[in-house]
């Protein structure tokens, strides 16, 4: 089925170029985004601009799930869940079908538990926080249910979500951005300093790397970071930046919406999920 926008996905502006006068027009790499020249005399400009999932929808259909509220510690399953959660209801919305119910936390951390109970043979708290290597493990090798499904006592013949996963290494600015517009919310990572709770609506997270704040697990000093999902990207005054959905609740900056600054973001990692039954 055709995907169709209920908007246009960016504005169509007429820029000329300041020494020919001509129009300017896209260039045909695709590795420069949003970059326009002019086939006179090869001047550039790069415009601004956004998109962001906040406000496209496919079919009609959002495919944002709602803001999860994270407990402490958990910020990586609530992200990983959360970007199946969307990619779900963006290939539902491709068959013009309704968002999907959200797939459930609390069995996810119940599987994480009962593997390092395995590994450790001590019962595991969750003081420690929960990794993104395990929680993929848990994804790609059990899979988890969706709420409904995991409040019920009998969970037979219930679909478990799986999901296969591609971390996408030195991926490029416009890479990150394609990826995001063929209907990936992305998982990723972020160095936290003070700045970080002070946070405002419209204001753009910048890390400074020399503050990030350090956290202290079994005495051992370790920075601290943050899990989220990008729903989105932009550029302004020449700094490429993402939208993120975040998991402390819609309080946060906007709706639980903030802007990160590009070259903060280390690492991107792509969740494709599908269903296995009776696992």
């Amino acid at each position: 089925m055709e995907m169709t926008m209920e908007e246009d996905s960016f504005e169509d502006d007429i820029v000329f170029c300041p020494t020919c006068r001509l129009i300017l027009y896209p260039t045909d790499d695709s590795n420069k985004f949003f970059l326009l020249s002019c086939r006179a005399c090869n001047h550039e400009v790069r415009l601004d601009y956004e998109f962001t999932w906040e406000k496209h929808k496919v079919n009609k259909k959002s495919i944002l799930p709602p803001v999860r509220k994270q407990n402490a510690g958990t910020c990586c399953p609530n992200a990983v869940l959360t970007s199946l959660d969307a990619r779900l209801n963006f290939n539902r919305a491709l068959m013009n079908k309704g968002p999907a119910e959200m797939l459930s936390l609390d069995h996810l951390l119940e599987q994480y538990s009962e593997e390092e109970e395995r590994k450790t043979g001590l019962k595991y708290d969750g003081s420690k926080g929960y990794k993104l290597r395990e929680t993929a493990h848990i994804i790609r090798k059990k899979g988890v249910l969706h709420e409904h499904d995991y409040a019920s006592k009998n969970r037979q013949g219930k679909s478990w979500c799986r999901a296969r996963h591609y971390p996408q290494k030195n991926a490029s600015f416009t890479e990150i951005c394609n990826k995001i517009l063929k209907g990936n919310v992305l998982f990723t990572s972020i160095p936290v300093t003070e700045q970080w709770s002070m946070l405002k609506a419209g204001d753009m997270y910048m890390a400074n790397r020399d503050l990030v704040i350090t956290e202290y697990y079994d005495n051992k000093p370790e920075e601290s970071w943050h899990a989220i999902v990008l729903v989105g990207f932009g550029q302004e005054g020449g700094v490429e930046y993402f939208r993120f959905q975040n998991s402390y609740g819609t309080r946060f900056c906007e709706n639980g919406i903030g802007i990160v600054r590009a070259r903060e973001i280390c690492h991107i990692e792509r969740f494709e999920p599908y269903y296995v039954n009776d696992n």
